[in-house]
């Protein structure tokens, strides 16, 4: 009989805590996806592996979270004449990769611009940033005027 009234408190306490511990499990997931993430890199002539222009410099700065399936930036180049295109490639540092993301230049670094991103992709970005670069081309420059790797901000 003493058994019944101790089962009965330790079930009710047990069913509770199965039913808590998913929500937790949720919240904690929605919080990650939800935090927001800095990237960005400094971009140079240098850094292009088949030599890009000299002089050239540059800015990426980038913000994005998980849940979002977008990153919004801001990308400002000088000393690259008549940029013809910006990507995010991957590739580690002095590797060349392929473009994963078309990317515009802003010019302004007040302004952000938001491009949509696949998960996966993002999810990639933000756990392993330095595994991609930036990259504008020009048409003296198709392989690259200026170059960055990414890194946290």
């Amino acid at each position: 009989m003493k058994i019944r009234y101790l089962l009965a408190p330790a079930l009710a306490f047990s069913t509770a805590l199965a039913m808590a511990v998913p929500t937790f499990a949720q919240d904690e997931d929605d919080s990650v996806a939800n935090e927001k993430v800095f990237i960005g890199a400094e971009l140079s002539g240098d850094q292009v592996t088949e030599g890009g222009a000299p002089g050239a410099s540059g800015e990426f700065a980038a913000e994005t979270t998980l849940a979002s399936g977008q990153l919004c930036y801001t990308l400002t180049v000088s000393g690259v004449d008549a940029p013809t295109a910006a990507h995010i490639h991957a590739g580690a540092e002095g590797v060349d990769g392929a473009p994963v993301v078309t990317l515009k230049i802003t010019g302004d670094a007040k302004k952000n611009t938001c491009v949509p991103v696949a998960a996966d992709l993002l999810e990639k970005l933000i756990n392993s940033p330095s595994d991609y670069y930036v990259n504008v081309h020009n048409e003296a420059h198709p392989a690259g005027a200026a170059r960055g790797q990414l890194d946290y901000n």
